[in-house]
């Protein structure tokens, strides 16, 4: 889920970082928040189930 949140976030912010800064900018700031993601990913917990405990008989 993190990744999907990621990956829409730079698509929705592309077209106004582009036209402010540059192509040559963007590239090297995606690159760069490409990078750090996969670094922050790694040591994010996930928490999907402990946030939501399913209970017996719920589902």
């Amino acid at each position: 889920m993190m990744r999907f949140i990621y990956h829409l976030t730079m698509i929705r912010s592309r077209r106004m970082i582009k036209a402010k800064y540059g192509d040559g900018f963007w590239q090297d700031f995606k690159n760069k928040s490409d990078r750090l993601f996969k670094k922050v990913l790694k040591k994010t917990p996930d928490i999907d189930n402990k946030a939501r405990p399913v209970k017996p008989g719920f589902v």
